[in-house]
């Protein structure tokens, strides 16, 4: 009965972690440049299970202890690209990420071009990290903005310098932080090959429809360990009060 009681118990921690990451995917569906996270879970080892009888030993088929939630993962699968109109909105098309970096000097890197300029005119993210080139920050002094397919970005018809654009060799190295930053500490790189697109940017990668099929699967799954751990706690209790009036 304890063993049962402990397989539902691991079912529903890995049901809650599930749709904690489920949920958070289908909020940041409209996110630009978002990222999607998904699950492995495992069982535990198996093991045979045997009836003593006729003094022989019959088996009568494996059990586990339960289900565990092995890992979390980031889909670095592109997203649609998404017409906005607006120049300081940019896409990468192809491999590579947006190096931002913080107020207290961290890099970062992003899949979010959704850019604006500070009050000196310093290009940055919505979260006021500042957008970097290989020179350091970018500063616009006109509003007159475009970018070439490579990440150079003219100003006023002048170059204020090309976008650093990192691409990572090891995406599974990335680790992922709040919103759509990502950090990469020291990995190699490779040499950027595709193209940068102004006016537009680049949609969240989460599949709604994939989304809420997961979270209606690991609701159901959920539900169905709560019934399970109540009928064998109910059972417990009668237990233990038969026993005591005997």
């Amino acid at each position: 009965m304890l063993r049962g009681l402990y397989t539902a118990v691991t079912g529903l921690k890995t049901a809650v972690n599930t749709i904690n990451v489920t949920g958070n995917n289908i909020t940041n569906s409209e996110t630009a440049g978002f990222k999607k996270d998904g699950v492995v879970c495992s069982s535990f080892n198996q093991y045979l299970i045997n009836r003593n009888g006729n003094n022989s030993a019959v088996d009568i088929g494996g059990m586990t202890s339960g289900a565990i939630l092995d890992e979390v993962y980031t889909g670095f699968q592109q997203g649609a690209i998404k017409q906005t109109g607006r120049a300081l909105d940019f896409a990468i098309e192809g491999d590579g990420f947006f190096t931002v970096k913080t107020a207290d000097g961290q890099t970062k890197l992003t899949r979010n071009g959704q850019f604006f300029l500070d009050q000196n005119g310093y290009l940055i993210d919505a979260t006021g990290n500042m957008v970097m080139s290989a020179n350091g920050a970018i500063k616009v002094d006109s509003a007159d903005i475009g970018i070439s397919s490579t990440g150079e970005v003219i100003a006023g018809g002048q170059s204020a310098g090309r976008l650093l654009i990192t691409c990572p060799t090891d995406l599974s190295a990335l680790v992922k932080e709040e919103g759509t930053l990502f950090s990469y500490n020291g990995g190699a790189t490779t040499a950027f090959q595709g193209s940068i697109c102004q006016g537009v940017l680049e949609s969240s990668n989460v599949d709604l429809t994939d989304e809420m099929t997961d979270l209606m699967a690991s609701s159901r799954s959920y539900q169905s360990c709560s019934q399970i751990i109540k009928m064998l706690d109910k059972i417990t209790e009668k237990t233990v009060t038969e026993i005591a009036r005997l």
